[in-house]
Formats: C-alpha cells, structure tokens, sequence
C-alpha cells in the first residue's frame, strides 16, 4: 500500500521505509515531504542515512551540518537543530567553520521557538554578535527580527558595513534590509546602494513592511542557507 490509497480513502496499516524497506505502522512512521513524494522512515537511524545520500559533495564543511541545512531548506527546523548540535559538537572549537555552526545552531533555536509560538527566545551559542563573518553576522540579524526585535537585527546588519564583502554577501545585505524596511541611507562602504532598480524595489517592498515580515525572513534564511552549501533536495 502507498501514500496515494490514503489520498483515495483506503486505509493504509503499513508503510515501507525508505532505507531499510521493512514495513512499519503509519502510527509510528516517520513522514518527510521531498521533493514530490512523501518519504517514510522506521526511525532516526534510518532518516538520517536517507539524509546524508541527498548532500553535495562538499568536504569543506561537516557532513551533519550539511544534513541540518537541507533539513532547514525543509523547514524542518527541528530536526535541523539535531544536526547543527551534531556539527558543533563534532568540531574542534578552533576550526574555521566551528562558529558558523554555532551560529545556525542559534538560528534554529529561535526558529523553533516562533514556530511554537514561543516569545521570549533564547541563544543556545556562545555570543557571535561580533564577529567578523558575514554569514554569521546575517543569521545574528535575522535571529532578531525572527525574535521581533528590529532595533538588534538593524544594529547587527550596520556592522556588516564595516567588513569587506563579497558581491554575494552585499547582495544577500540588500535582499534582507529590502525585506524588514527602511534602513539608514549609506554614502560611502561596501553597501553603498545607489542602484535605480534596487531603490525603486526597496521602496515598494517598504510599504508592504508590515505584512508577513518574519515569514519573508525565513524564506530568506531557506534560500540563502541552500544556495551557499548548494544543498538541493533529489529523489533518490
């Protein structure tokens, strides 16, 4: 039997797992939705196998960090929060990519938090609000516009001014002060705006700064953190 016999109305008692193929009660079955189907798993074990066959081939960084961030491309911000755990705590402290993991670690804290309707949001890592990355600076901002507090995130984003910034990351800058609203206009430094288009869009996304912000900061977060570690999901 299959997902579609319960779309049809027929009850379904068993369903396959997607790793180990045994057969399992849907009472206890673990669903995911990929990309056009719904996956099943008989346990944690097995999820995280199907997990780690989906990553890109990237030797730079963690392989449960990269597990956790097709997990928060997903949404599933809880089991993302597994894997940054994983990733942390598998790193030494002095590695190069320790804090940026540390730092989605928090991301997701506070994602799970809103997510259970949570207000008072709480960092599960050390402070990384001054460091000198702009991957880490970025998850601190939208941390606390997720958490509603605009006048961290700003401040957060201001100090991005002061760092010598890639293309990319000026433009991931943009993209974000366009989603939260007005900023303070910049005269000189790496995010000097003085782009026609990107005016005119900031302006009319400004308008529209209260509607559904922190929902446009998630799917800002889901985008980017996919784009950067090129973390697509497949069917298998």
């Amino acid at each position: 039997m299959h997902e579609h016999d319960q779309e049809q109305g027929i009850a379904v008692k068993e369903v396959t797992c997607e790793v180990c193929l045994n057969n399992i009660p849907t009472s206890v079955a673990r669903r995911v939705k990929a990309a056009d189907y719904i996956a099943f798993f008989c346990g944690l074990e097995c999820y995280e196998q199907w997990q780690y066959q989906r990553l890109p081939d990237n030797p730079a960084f963690n392989i449960d960090f990269l597990a956790g961030i097709c997990c928060l491309w997903e949404s599933d911000y809880q089991q993302a929060r597994h894997f940054f755990l994983l990733a942390v705590t598998e790193t030494d402290p002095l590695d190069v990519n320790h804090n940026v993991y540390l730092s989605y670690l928090a991301l997701s804290d506070v994602l799970i938090d809103h997510k259970n309707g949570i207000l008072n949001h709480s960092h599960h890592s050390s402070d990384t609000s001054f460091s000198s990355e702009p991957e880490i600076q970025l998850n601190q901002a939208c941390s606390e516009f997720i958490k509603g507090n605009r006048r961290g995130g700003i401040q957060a984003m201001d100090k991005l001014n002061d760092l010598k910034l890639s293309s990319e990351n000026s433009n991931e800058v943009h993209s974000l002060f366009d989603i939260v609203g007005k900023r303070k206009q910049n005269t000189s430094g790496s995010l000097k705006r003085n782009n026609l288009i990107h005016k005119s869009i900031g302006k009319m996304l400004r308008k529209k700064e209260t509607v559904n912000t922190i929902g446009r900061v998630e799917a800002f977060i889901r985008v980017t953190a996919r784009n950067r570690y090129n973390c697509i999901a497949v069917n298998l």
